[in-house]
């Protein structure tokens, strides 16, 4: 018995050219039309803005500048005269509001108790007097905070005191190492009474 052709399988390749065209097709279209969607929102919501908001009258704002009005007019001075005194006095105001020289002499102290290497024409030179000083504080610093750091009972071998004959260290400043005199030995313990 043979099938009626509608009920056999479809056995035809899938037309995958026609699919990827359709595809670019739709989405080149899209990216072609964007503007133009973007236009036509943008101008309707333009036109909806006006008609809803912007054409409406502002009532809370106008009783507002009523309110200013009755205040300013109360104060006895027109307002026209009152702009004319702010019109005048825009004009004369730069010689009024001029900034003066100062007669404070506290950034002069301020300056005179910078060090002097900041004084020279070049500000990034450094004087070498002082430079020195600064290397030499620096180092009289480290050797003071190594004193301190070292344990007050610690004794030295006899191999690292030097000779009293030896030469002064080269840098007359630091201390010579000296060892402490030796510690007396610890008693020995009894023996034990026996019973």
């Amino acid at each position: 018995m043979t099938t009626p052709k509608e009920l056999r399988a479809d056995n035809t390749q899938p037309r995958n050219g026609m699919i990827a065209l359709y595809t670019l097709a739709s989405v080149a279209a899209l990216i072609a039309l964007k503007p133009l969607f973007d236009s036509y929102f943008d101008s309707m919501i333009s036109t909806e803005v006006q008609e809803k908001v912007l054409s409406q009258p502002a009532v809370e704002l106008e009783a507002i500048h009523e309110r200013e009005r009755v205040l300013l007019d109360e104060t006895g001075v027109p307002m026209d005269r009152v702009r004319a005194q702010l019109a005048r006095g825009r004009q004369a105001g730069p010689a009024l509001i001029a900034p003066q020289p100062s007669t404070a002499v506290d950034a002069i102290k301020g300056w005179s108790s910078l060090p002097p290497f900041v004084h020279t024409a070049n500000p990034h030179a450094v004087d070498p007097a002082v430079a020195a000083a600064a290397a030499a504080a620096a180092a009289d610093e480290a050797a003071a905070a190594a004193a301190a750091a070292a344990p007050a009972d610690a004794v030295l071998p006899p191999d690292a005191v030097p000779p009293a004959d030896a030469a002064p260290p080269a840098d007359a400043r630091a201390p010579a190492v000296v060892a402490p005199p030796p510690a007396a030995p610890a008693p020995a313990a009894p023996p034990a009474a026996q019973p």
